[in-house]
């Protein structure tokens, strides 16, 4: 019998509650057509895609299924309450399923239960005639209709709908469709054509869970053409920084000012001006300061436009036919629109949604006549729809306005429906782009651009384009196309990688059971949000105010959840806010509020609003809230960009990077400073006599960052003439160790941190960039304030966005911690970076970074990557002879296989080989595993002691806590369980090896249980489960022990680790267990993490016939029995 179907039969145990049975239920049918789809070389934006393209690979009827589905959903919702006999008939479409696509009959005792025949077929589905929408599965199309399977009505007929239309907006639909494809039909009458029942839609939207920002449909808008080959454009064209750009940041800053200003008439003009000017010079002090063309006539034409913004909010919104009042309207308002495909925010919004204002600093169009950019009046199109689809607002309920506060001019918007036809036409046109982009086509694609397809014939030829716009256009047209052998295969494969990654972070990954992607706020039901720990509900709210009355941010009540629920939200995490009253309330029918969780409670959660809001009673006190996680494509657009950058990279950094020249050394550079340890001082000679790069490997416990980067910092800081350095890691965690690590050297430099103040320890906040120049007056107080510091600290992600930062310093040596956890094209934008800085110490080089040492080990924990190994492997012979063998590996990595094959790590590669951490006997295991026994001891006292734990009783489980260093405790669970993420079996026990260590330890002096011991968790449930243990013993202090996933556990140690696999099911090893072939072992780099965290003692519980299916468990197991012989099996 397969595990499907024990599965089912457990399902059926006991009289479980309706709504369990069908969750349990759809996950299983997910986690088949995952597991049966895993080959296929199509891509599904949805689950019903997938499970049609199963079906329809296999022959089964799909709509059975498709049923079972809906009714799901719908019982989830609460908005269908089946008999018995009706789940009945849903329970045999999922075992007749399952059946036919596992070849496997059905078992007898499964069998009995179900009904004989099929359920009664509902009658064809009449339609009345308007439909607000509609969504369809893509069965077929031809050259006037597209055909599909509804998804309301999944047990009817395929609908028919007419995509080719008079006005010919979507007639370029076929292109993009593939059978499996989502298409939502919008607006949609129904005729009758040659006697079939035709839907006509109004606009037809392509994969809607894929949102496409409405910024980004406008910017392929462009001077010289409309085009949706300017979106792949707009990808790489550097990050825009401009005197421009920085007065459209100002004009919103003055927008914001003039709405909040409370009516304080007794401040002049001049008073409020110069206030918004400074909080925006807070907000962007380097761009101020480097931006070269910011000068005085950017300062009076910045004077000009807040007089302009105050006249309009004083006096035109106040108007008899305009009528907005300053105390109605919100500020930047969010929305998600599924139904569009759609994100976006606004600039104000009045509280009725009857009136929308966008604010725009530029020009007009001013020939034949000054009037509204087309892209500007989209825009407005757009976001009326949004109202529309997603609040129910009529169109003629909304005005729209356009203010261009150069002028100023207040346009009231109108726009044709054509043009709208035209946008959402443009908006699939991406989608379908960003397909083909995924799949590897962008060679084909870049190949066949040209000056001809892009630009409008009528602009082809005129002075304008010539003279203004060709250059940079053809500039980068040109370089794509001229891309030679490695490089084109490095920017071709690296492309399709990180839009797979990007895809899959909005539509969702492939892995059972994962919740990951940001579609899954709208497609998740809210019980199966909760089990992930990805929603918290029923929030009552406290608004928080300013000084000026201003809302800023709101503390957030949450009531008593179930007691195995536990949130996946931490403080500084971006997060979605909007108002949730029952199970239909949600972020596509809402609107949201953006946030940062500034703290959080165990009864409060205080969160930080991105954009304050001056009326109150934009939050309904009243209700209740709900808090979901954000998504950015931020890291995707700087990987884009910085794949870009390794083009114009001056040709020996682009070299460098692609192994085409080996790295260079110098070895008659001294060093300025000794160090107590040899293997110190060498590696920190190694590291400044390389003049290109420098990696070092660091396996755990040997003091990466306390030892080897302290000493670096040390002699650099010593250096004559003065170096500038840059330290950044992957995770804020670990830059607030960089900035642990500099606060405690003995001639502490001064450094300035770079992000955001939520994101960092409040001990090193006063470190931050705004808080360094907080009494600066001007631009140059700035500079003289920054010129001195020698170093900066961040994040990869926040040094990646301030590129300005290299108009203000040259750095000469860039060194990244945690480098093995970062995927290639992250690094990029840093280290191909190029700044207009002289360098005469370096013969002029246009790198703002000199070079870069990489810190980090590729047998922890990796980048964390959502598509498959198998997908993400490369094929190039090319690539792979430079060490590129797999595009989720990272740069530490490659280039340490690359100086491998080139034999040149001698000079290059160093290892730290004694570790501090752990004790012998713990080490054995993973220095014979997964480091070749390279791995050595300090030795510290604790490591070669040996476990001198006083205890004569009969208790079991302090005998073993007191005897064992290393222990695994089988746990096979006997009672069925709701949840496959919780183990209460393996929580128990280990409660009861906590309570033993209270026990053994608790009148020591030094105890100090948050802080010798740690537990180590695959999923977020199983915390919640082990709490409750630790709660039920009433141990003192039992709150403060952590228990984490392992990911979160790097870079931390305890004295014991306990750690619960939890498992339950075969499917879920992939999660617990993914061993990689490295330098010819096969290494897990989640277990080597997970033992390595212990100091003293490691105890492992879980189901041994389960983990003995993994290579590197079984391997374990078998080693603890050696050492064990008495281990149960």
């Amino acid at each position: 019998m397969n595990t499907f179907f024990e599965e089912i039969i457990d399902n059926e145990q006991g009289n479980r509650p309706t709504e369990h049975k069908y969750r349990k239920l759809t996950a299983l049918t997910e986690r088949l057509a995952l597991e049966l789809t895993r080959d296929f070389a199509a891509e599904f934006t949805s689950m019903t895609g997938r499970i049609y393209a199963l079906c329809k690979a296999t022959g089964y009827e799909h709509r059975t299924l498709a049923l079972f589905r809906k009714n799901a959903l719908r019982v989830a919702q609460g908005t269908y309450h089946p008999s018995e006999e009706d789940y009945r008939y849903d329970l045999k479409a999922v075992c007749e399923a399952v059946a036919f696509l596992t070849r496997e009959p059905i078992p007898e005792r499964l069998n009995a239960l179900l009904p004989d025949h099929w359920r009664p077929w509902p009658d064809k589905t009449e339609y009345q005639e308007f439909v607000k929408r509609i969504r369809i599965t893509v069965t077929a199309w031809d050259e006037d209709f597209v055909y599909g399977t509804d998804q309301e009505h999944p047990d009817g007929e395929d609908i028919r709908a007419r995509y080719r239309q008079e006005d010919g907006a979507f007639d370029g639909l076929a292109e993009g469709l593939y059978e499996g494809a989502q298409l939502n039909l919008l607006s949609v009458y129904f005729t009758e054509e040659e006697g079939k029942r035709t839907a006509c839609p109004k606009l037809l939207v392509l994969d809607p869970d894929f949102l496409i920002d409405i910024t980004a449909i406008c910017q392929c808008f462009k001077p010289y053409g409309t085009h949706a080959l300017n979106h792949l454009i707009n990808k790489f064209m550097p990050a825009p920084r401009s005197a421009a750009l920085q007065l459209g940041n100002l004009a919103n800053q003055f927008l914001d000012a003039c709405v909040h200003d409370n009516g304080q008439e007794e401040k002049s003009e001049e008073e409020c001006y110069r206030e918004a000017l400074l909080q925006s010079f807070e907000t962007s002090p380097i761009e101020y300061t480097t931006l070269p063309d910011i000068n005085q006539a950017f300062f009076e034409q910045a004077k000009k436009q807040f007089h302009h913004i105050r006249e309009v909010v004083r006096h035109k919104f106040t108007a008899e036919d305009i009528d907005i009042e300053k105390q109605d309207v919100q500020l930047e308002p969010s929305f998600l629109c599924e139904a569009l495909g759609l994100q976006g925010r606004l600039d104000l919004l009045v509280n009725d949604s009857s009136k929308i204002v966008e604010l725009k600093s530029g020009r007009t169009e001013e020939y034949p006549q000054i009037r509204p950019k087309a892209e500007h009046a989209l825009q407005m199109a757009l976001y009326k729809e949004i109202l529309y689809y997603n609040m129910d607002v009529p169109h003629d309920a909304v005005q729209t306005y356009l203010l261009y506060s150069r002028y100023p001019l207040l346009y009231h918007i109108r726009h044709s429906n054509t043009e709208l036809r035209q946008a959402l036409a443009l908006r699939n046109q991406i989608v379908a782009l960003e397909r083909l982009l995924r799949n590897g086509h962008s060679q084909e694609i870049i190949n066949r651009l040209d000056e001809n397809m892009l630009v409008d014939p009528v602009m082809r030829n005129s002075k304008f384009y010539q003279q203004y716009l060709r250059k940079d256009l053809m500039g980068v047209v040109g370089r794509l196309k001229g891309m030679q052998e490695v490089e084109a295969e490095y920017f071709h494969t690296f492309l399709a990688f990180m839009e797979r990654e990007q895809f899959l972070s909005k539509i969702g990954d492939d892995q059972p059971d994962s919740g990951r992607g940001f579609a899954e706020i709208w497609n998740q039901d809210t019980a199966t949000k909760q089990s992930n720990g990805n929603i918290l509900i029923d929030l009552k709210p406290e608004p928080l105010f300013d000084e000026q009355g201003a809302v800023t941010g709101m503390n957030l009540e949450m009531p008593d959840y179930e007691e195995d629920f536990l949130p996946n939200f931490r403080a500084g995490d971006s997060v979605l806010l909007y108002e949730r009253n029952s199970e239909q309330d949600s972020a596509i029918n809402k609107q949201i509020f953006r946030c940062q969780i500034e703290e959080m409670g165990t009864r409060i959660i205080k969160v930080r609003l991105a954009f304050k809001q001056k009326n109150a009673q934009v939050f309904q006190l009243q209700s209740h809230y709900a808090l979901e996680p954000g998504y950015a494509d931020s890291s995707y657009a700087q990987a884009y960009r910085g794949l870009y950058s390794l083009l114009l990279a001056p040709a020996e950094r682009r070299a460098l990077i692609l192994g085409q020249r080996k790295p260079e050394t110098d070895p008659h550079i001294k060093l300025n400073s000794t160090f107590p340890n040899p293997e110190t001082e060498q590696i920190v000679r190694q590291a400044k006599q390389a003049k290109d790069y420098f990696l070092l490997v660091g396996p755990p416990g040997t003091g990466k960052t306390s030892v080897a980067l302290k000493a670096m910092v040390e002699e650099f800081i010593r250096e004559t003439p003065k170096q500038n350095l840059l330290l950044m890691a992957y995770t804020n965690r670990a830059v607030d160790e960089i900035c642990q690590m500099l606060e405690g050297l003995d001639e502490r430099p001064e450094y300035v941190r770079i992000g955001q103040e939520l994101n960092c320890e409040k001990v090193y906040r006063n470190r931050l960039i705004k808080y360094k120049i907080r009494e600066a007056q001007n631009r140059k107080q700035i500079f003289d304030l920054l010129e001195p510091v020698q170093i900066f600290v961040g994040t990869i992600s926040s040094m990646a966005g301030k590129s300005e930062l290299f108009e203000l310093k040259r750095f000469d040596t860039a060194i990244v911690d945690e480098a093995s956890q970062v995927l290639e094209p992250q690094l990029l934008p840093l280290l191909c970076a190029t700044t207009s800085l002289p360098d005469p110490n370096y013969r002029n080089n246009p790198c703002a970074i000199r070079k870069f040492i990489l810190i980090g080990d590729h047998k922890q924990l990796p980048a964390v990557v959502l598509q498959k190994p198998e997908r993400s492997e490369v094929r190039s012979e090319q690539l792979r002879a430079i060490g590129l063998t797999n595009c989720r590996n990272s740069l530490f990595e490659r280039l340490h296989s690359l100086q491998q094959l080139l034999h040149t790590e001698k000079d290059t590669v160093a290892w730290l080989h004694r570790q501090g951490r752990m004790h012998e006997e713990l080490s054995e295991f993973v220095n014979h595993s997964f480091y070749n026994r390279q791995l050595g001891l300090v030795p510290l006292p604790h490591q070669t002691g040996t476990l001198d734990i006083p205890y004569e009783g009969t208790n079991p489980w302090m005998k073993m806590a007191a005897r064992k260093r290393m222990e695994f405790i089988p746990v096979v669970p006997t009672e069925p369980s709701e949840n496959n993420k919780v183990n209460r079996e393996e929580a128990a026990v280990t409660g009861n090896i906590v309570e033993a260590l209270y026990r053994l330890h608790e009148k020591e002096k030094d105890w100090n249980p948050a802080r010798q011991i740690g537990i180590i968790v695959p999923f977020r449930g199983q915390i919640a489960m082990i709490r409750k243990e630790l709660a039920a013993r009433r141990l003192e202090g039992y709150e403060n022990i952590t228990i984490d996933t392992v990911e979160r556990y790097q870079g931390s140690q305890r004295d014991v680790i306990l750690f619960s696999t939890t498992i339950r099911q075969p499917y879920q090893l992939d999660v617990l267990s993914t061993p990689v072939l490295t330098e010819g072992q096969w290494i897990d780099r989640k277990l080597n993490v997970a033992i390595t965290r212990a100091r003293k003692q490691f105890f492992m519980t879980g189901n041994p016939h389960l983990l003995e299916r993994s290579p590197s468990y079984s391997q374990l197991l078998d080693y603890i029995r050696k050492r064990n012989p008495q281990m149960p099996s």
